[in-house]
C-alpha cells in the first residue's frame, strides 16, 4: 500500500510504500532532497512532520534537540509512512546546490560490448552513496593514480550503483588500463560531482535529447530522471554513433519506446563525420511553431557547431543545454613540460 507524501515548499509529491524510508521512497520519484549518510548518522536528511502519522522511525545515532523533536523534526533516512503526510523538506533544485563528495567505490561490474566499449558499474559504501543530479559528471581516480572525468549513466534514484560508458581510447593510459587491467573489486576514487545542467524537470516543453557515441551516458540519465517524474510531454531521442558496436544499448532503448507513450528513438549511424548534417535534418522536421527542451551530448566541437546550426535555422526559441565535461587529465604532469 502506498501513501501520498507532499512536500510544502513546492508543488511535488511522490508515493512512499509501507516500509520504505522517506528518503529512498523520494528519490526513487526523482525527488532529491538533502542527505548525507543515509545511515542516521549525520542529520543532513532531517525534515519537519506537518501532518500525518509515520509507520516507523528506526533507531538513529544522530541526536535530535528537545526544539526539533517538539516540532516533529524527523531523519528522513530513518522514518517511512503510516499515512498520508505533509512534510517540511529541504529539496535540491541547482546543481549548485549538491555538494562535492569524495567516495572510496569499488568495482563491482565490468561488461564489454565488443571489443571497444565497457560499461563499467561501481559500487558506494551503503552509509556513502554518492549524492547527484542527472547529467552532471565525476573524477574517477584509478588504482595506478590517473584521473579523468566522466559523465555519469545512471539514475541519481540510486547513488549506491553508478554507471560509467567509456570507448576505447589507443594511447590513452586511463583507457588502457581500465580495458587491460582494471577487475573487478578493485578499488577507485570518485570525487565530485560537477556540471551545471540537469533536467529541468518542472518545463512542460517537449524534450529533444542528441547524443553522439558514448556520449550517450549523461542523456540516458536524463531519460530516466524523466520516466521517475512522470514527465507526460513528447521525448525524442537521437543517437549517433559509428560502427555496428556504436548502439551500444540498443535495445534498452528500444524497452522505452514499447513502455513510454510518448517516446520516440532514432538510432543514427553515421559516416565520415556527418552527424551534424544528419542530426540538422531530423531537426528540422520539428514543429517550428513550438518551443523545446534540447539537450546535447557530444564531442565539444561536434556540439558547438550543431547549438549554432540549430539557432541559425530555429532561431532562439529552444532552451538549449549542452553536457559539457572536461576530456584531458586531470592533476596529472606533463613529463613532456618537466625539465
Amino acid at each position: 500500500m502506498g501513501y501520498s507524501v507532499k512536500l510544502a515548499n513546492s508543488s511535488h509529491q511522490f508515493v512512499a510504500e509501507f516500509g520504505d524510508s522517506l528518503l529512498d521512497a523520494a528519490l526513487r520519484s526523482g525527488i532529491h532532497l538533502h542527505f548525507g549518510c543515509s545511515s542516521g548518522n549525520c542529520g543532513e536528511c532531517k525534515a519537519r512532520l506537518l501532518s500525518g502519522e509515520l509507520a516507523e522511525i528506526k533507531h538513529h545515532d544522530y541526536r535530535l534537540s528537545e526544539a526539533e523533536l517538539k516540532e516533529n523534526t524527523v531523519l528522513l533516512c530513518r522514518a517511512s509512512a503510516g499515512s498520508d503526510l505533509l512534510l517540511d523538506a529541504a529539496e535540491i533544485i541547482d546543481t549548485g546546490e549538491v555538494p562535492l563528495q569524495r567516495v572510496a567505490t569499488k568495482v563491482s561490474k565490468i561488461e564489454r560490448i565488443g571489443d571497444e566499449i565497457i560499461l563499467l558499474q561501481l559500487r558506494t559504501p551503503r552509509t556513502q552513496r554518492l549524492q547527484f543530479l542527472p547529467g552532471q559528471h565525476i573524477s574517477l581516480k584509478l588504482p595506478n593514480g590517473l584521473q579523468r572525468d566522466l559523465a555519469i549513466g545512471s539514475c541519481p534514484c540510486n547513488g549506491m550503483v553508478l554507471q560509467f560508458h567509456l570507448q576505447r581510447r589507443e594511447g590513452d593510459p586511463f583507457y588502457e588500463f581500465i580495458f587491460e587491467q582494471l577487475g573487478s573489486s578493485d578499488r577507485i576514487e570518485i570525487n565530485g560531482p560537477f556540471g551545471e545542467v540537469t533536467l529541468d524537470g518542472d518545463s512542460d516543453r517537449p524534450i529533444v535529447l542528441i547524443a553522439e557515441g558514448t556520449n550517450f551516458a549523461p542523456i540516458k540519465s536524463l531519460i530516466e530522471q524523466a520516466i521517475n517524474l512522470d514527465m507526460t510531454q513528447s521525448i525524442w531521442l537521437y543517437w549517433l554513433a559509428e560502427g555496428e558496436q556504436g548502439h551500444y544499448l540498443d535495445n534498452y532503448c528500444r524497452s522505452w519506446v514499447q513502455t513510454l507513450d510518448h517516446f520516440s528513438y532514432q538510432p543514427i549511424t553515421t559516416h565520415d563525420g556527418n552527424g551534424i548534417d544528419l542530426s540538422l535534418e531530423l531537426l528540422m522536421q520539428l514543429a517550428t511553431d513550438e518551443a523545446y527542451d534540447i539537450y546535447v551530448a557530444m564531442d565539444e566541437v561536434h556540439a558547438e557547431l550543431l547549438v549554432k546550426s540549430i539557432l541559425v535555422r530555429r532561431g532562439e526559441q529552444d532552451a538549449i543545454r549542452v553536457l559539457q565535461w572536461r576530456r584531458e587529465p586531470r592533476g596529472e604532469i606533463n613529463a613532456a613540460l618537466v625539465s
